[in-house]
């Protein structure tokens, strides 16, 4: 059983009600439940911020490969309560613009692919474009993508063009902006479980 109150202070990935009700959690809640511990062994995790998804992974007994990614790992994130970093928690992490070529390069060397891939980083629409059209080089066959923090609703449809065609079949926008309350909670999903 998940402990989602140990996510509290160290990461934004569960908020919008993630201890009360089904109705009103986030898109995390929503769709980690269905496949955590199912056949689910790596993550990519882009703009991990302070650390604290890779804190709540460990806390909850959840040993997975788990891949980070940020521009500047050390900076203080204050958009969640405890500002300890913990990004030296993953199993491997990028230093640098994820954006680029260079990562995508870096992650061919490695021969990486992913289970589950988070976007979480500047939420420019720009390069949610280039990860998005790039997804078929990150993501294992019955894997799952999440753009995070589209910033409104006509951007989530220019991005969800830019989708690999052998992707879109698999492909929605979750938009909980009005349950949750906040403007930036309209994701993408490309689910191919």
């Amino acid at each position: 059983m998940i402990n989602y109150s140990l996510c509290n202070t160290n990461t934004d990935k569960f908020s919008g009600g993630i201890t009360n009700d089904n109705k009103n959690g986030h898109n995390y809640q929503l769709l980690y439940k269905n496949f955590i511990n199912k056949n689910l062994n790596t993550i990519l995790e882009i703009g991990t911020a302070n650390g604290g998804f890779a804190k709540f992974l460990l806390d909850n007994g959840i040993k997975l490969f788990v891949v980070g990614t940020d521009i500047m790992p050390e900076a203080k994130h204050f958009h969640v309560s405890d500002t300890t970093n913990y990004n030296h928690l993953y199993s491997d992490f990028y230093i640098g613009d994820s954006f680029t070529t260079d990562f995508l390069a870096w992650i061919e060397t490695k021969q990486y692919k992913f289970d589950l891939i988070i976007e979480d980083a500047e939420h420019i629409i720009s390069q949610q474009i280039f990860m998005i059209s790039n997804v078929d080089k990150l993501l294992n066959d019955g894997g799952v993508y999440i753009c995070e923090d589209v910033q409104s609703y006509l951007n989530a449809n220019i991005i969800m063009q830019s989708i690999p065609e052998r992707y879109k079949k698999y492909s929605y926008i979750w938009e909980a902006s009005k349950s949750i309350g906040r403007t930036d909670d309209i994701c993408i999903v490309i689910d191919t479980r």
